[in-house]
């Protein structure tokens, strides 16, 4: 088994562990499996003592390759041995040098589970390799890698301290998930390897939630899409931060620019809802696609402009008036001039720059941690360049974040969010902003692509089809057309003849492609859904029985516990009857005492009863004699006779003596 394949072998272990939340108290609780598979390991191994647990934290790697920071590891391990060193016995031992000793350690909970799993994740990376085999791929990322890379652009906005490396943006990848994710089956598995690998982020952060006011500016894609005018899921999602920002009580905002950008977007957009294909098809997340998807016409898109101010008052956004010298002061800063030179359309530029210096004005310093962030600029984008990626100082936390971030670190700090945002429904949002984001990367510029639908329009009369501008769209997302812009200059000649023909050759070479390859990816994943039931009906078999272990284990702790409370009494009552024989002791001894006495007075009368009436009456006349005679007796009943009816008949006292033996097994 490979890194990788171990690697998201931990992931959907780490997410099935979160999913059942069987004895998860916090979120080292998710990695104690780990840890106690790796002790297991090295018990197995005849390792019986290290010098220091850096061993295990190798030996965990080596399993699962996932590294566990040494602080980390030492807090699970001290939870491990408290954990299994019961009635006495150290089956594990750790010191305080981190040294560490194993006498009798075994742990095999969930190795039925991991081996199914590790097998589901071989067939999945056989999935992906042939996927790549029939579109003819050259593969970037594996799967595990590509959900990663997710986690480190997560990571930037939780530690500014921590060093991220830019990556490929994994358009294969993407194009596989995309492509499957209709398939239940295979897609469950890419959704826990995603959760599991957000989950890993609790080894290298502790993340709390927020507890003081917090402000989210939106911009214009987010509100875009909460107004069901993007995709569903961009609209799922964006419904979501609202959902769940409002129950915190944060405050949410949006700047009167914002408003006039929107309306601007909404009307440019109406003019060409009638002359525009190539963009819906190259770019799903276009606002014409919504329009086609809802059915809305170039007269319900103006509508909606000119009401944009009315649907905004009842979302309840708190609107800020922004004032001329705050533009003023946005275009003396750097991200202005960044900014400017990417979008090429300065009021675009100033309207991020203006919203990026309200978020620094209003969090009053810069920031390295993302709980000392208390104002966001949140925004809905599929495009790196609209995210501001790369204009921030690195070692501070950035002032904007995408909507999808935002929601993992709600759902990382807040363990009880679950109620409100489930397992599933998180990692589809997740994925599906990925995905986006991935395929958008390879599309040209919009204003490239703007041109090429133009002189489609201009020369194609009836020779392009609607089939031919959707097989051109897929060619380009696909990145099959090297050089996009070159058709638009066999355009600029006036060369019409030339211009058809190009298109109509990509056209007729998707066509082929597809045909080729429909056929091979629906027997493939038949084949593999096949494979992938049995393994689901494995686990399912696995997770039941672990939860009807689990049951009896509750069962089983909760007779042990009584049996230690029966044990505890049996105990506390044997004590009872010991203390209590003592005072019978001393009575019977006392007695003794007394008669052995009369014994003695017998003997010295000559067992004559007159002789020992006189010797008594000689030993009452002798004042001596009769004091210790009358304290003797008084000792007889202030301590042997007040003591048997203390410990027998005098229950507080017995209730008392009780509680002490109680104090003192605990």
């Amino acid at each position: 088994m490979t890194d990788n394949q171990k690697k998201a072998t931990t992931y959907s272990l780490l997410s099935h562990i979160r999913n059942s939340g069987t004895f998860v108290e916090g979120p080292i609780d998710y990695f104690l499996p780990l840890a106690k598979r790796a002790l297991n390991s090295l018990n197995t191994k005849g390792i019986k003592a290290g010098k220091s647990i850096i061993e295990i934290s190798d030996e965990i790697t080596a399993m699962f390759s996932l590294e566990i920071p040494i602080p980390v590891l030492s807090k699970i391990l001290a939870k491990i041995q408290a954990e299994e060193n019961v009635s006495g016995e150290e089956n594990f031992k750790l010191y305080s040098d981190h040294s560490y000793q194993i006498k009798k350690y075994y742990f095999y909970e969930y190795e039925q589970l991991y081996q199914e799993k590790s097998k589901e994740i071989f067939e999945l990376n056989n999935l992906f390799k042939e996927f790549c085999q029939i579109n003819e791929y050259k593969t970037e990322f594996s799967i595990v890698e590509y959900i990663d890379k997710n986690k480190k652009s997560l990571l930037k906005h939780l530690n500014s301290d921590l060093k991220v490396e830019n990556t490929k943006n994994g358009v294969i990848e993407a194009k596989f998930i995309d492509y499957f994710k209709n398939i239940p089956n295979i897609f469950d598995l890419i959704k826990n390897i995603y959760l599991g690998s957000l989950i890993s982020t609790y080894l290298e952060f502790e993340i709390s939630e927020y507890k003081d006011e917090v402000e989210l500016l939106l911009d214009t894609n987010f509100v875009i899409s909460l107004m069901d005018l993007n995709t569903t899921e961009s609209t799922k999602t964006c419904e979501k931060v609202i959902e769940l920002s409002r129950r915190r009580g944060y405050k949410i905002s949006l700047m009167n620019d914002t408003i006039k950008e929107i309306q601007q977007l909404l009307y440019k957009k109406a003019e060409n809802i009638n002359n525009s294909t190539l963009i819906k098809y190259v770019n799903p997340e276009d606002i014409l696609n919504a329009c086609e998807r809802r059915g809305l016409n170039k007269v319900d898109l103006e509508r909606i402009a000119d009401n944009i101010q009315d649907t905004l008052n009842k979302m309840g956004f708190f609107i800020l008036f922004i004032q001329d010298n705050m533009r003023s002061k946005a275009k003396q800063t750097e991200e202005y001039k960044s900014l400017k030179e990417v979008r090429l359309n300065k009021v675009s530029a100033l309207h991020d720059a203006t919203a990026l210096l309200y978020v620094k004005e209003k969090r009053g310093k810069k920031v390295t941690k993302f709980e000392q962030a208390k104002c966001w600029f949140v925004n809905n984008s599929i495009n790196n360049i609209d995210t501001n990626e790369g204009i921030y100082q690195k070692e501070f936390i950035s002032e904007s974040i995408r909507a999808d971030e935002l929601l993992s670190v709600l759902w990382l700090s807040n363990p009880e969010i679950k109620k409100e945002l489930n397992e599933d429904e998180f990692a589809e949002i997740g994925l599906n902003s990925m995905i986006s984001i991935s395929l958008n990367s390879s599309i040209p510029k919009s204003a490239v692509i703007k041109e090429l639908e133009d002189n489609i329009f201009k020369y194609s009369g009836e020779d392009i089809t609607e089939k031919d501008i959707l097989n051109l769209a897929t060619r380009i997302t696909n990145s099959q057309i090297k050089n996009v812009q070159e058709l638009n200059e066999i355009a600029s000649e006036d060369n019409k003849i030339e211009f058809v023909k190009r298109i109509k050759e990509e056209s007729d070479k998707q066509e082929l492609i597809e045909k080729n390859k429909n056929n091979k990816l629906a027997a493939l994943y038949t084949k593999l859904e096949k494979k992938i039931k049995v393994f689901d009906k494995k686990v399912d078999e696995y997770s039941l029985n672990s939860n009807l272990l689990g049951k009896e284990n509750l069962v089983l702790q909760d007779e042990v516990q009584e049996l230690k409370k029966q044990l505890e009494w049996e105990k506390i009552n044997s004590e009872v009857k010991k203390w209590q024989i003592k005072s019978v002791y001393m009575l019977l001894f006392s007695l003794l005492l007394f008669v052995a006495f009369l014994l003695i007075l017998g003997f010295f009368s000559n067992w004559n009863l007159i002789e020992f009436y006189e010797n008594l009456e000689i030993f009452k006349k002798n004042i001596i004699l009769r004091w210790v005679i009358t304290g003797l007796y008084s000792v007889f009943n202030v301590f042997v006779l007040a003591n048997v009816f203390i410990r027998y008949y005098n229950e507080s006292n017995i209730k008392a003596y009780k509680e002490k033996l109680q104090q003192k097994l605990k």
